[in-house]
């Protein structure tokens, strides 16, 4: 099936899973792990921290 949206992630993996759509990252490519570690480099400077925990997901939890 081709994606609707070519230029997402266009050189992520190939995953076949309900976690990647067209329209997200997948969560194993190098674009992704790029953004989650630049996310947790600048909490770890504000929040002058050690380390941060980063739960990546798709909706709100509660």
């Amino acid at each position: 099936m081709a994606a609707l949206l070519e230029h997402i992630d266009p050189e992520g993996l190939e995953e076949f899973s309900v976690v990647f759509t067209d329209r997200s990252l997948n969560h194993m490519s190098k674009s992704f792990q790029s953004v989650m570690t630049d996310i947790s480099g600048m909490l770890k400077e504000v929040y002058n921290a050690d380390a941060t925990a980063l739960i990546p997901g798709g909706g709100t939890y509660g």
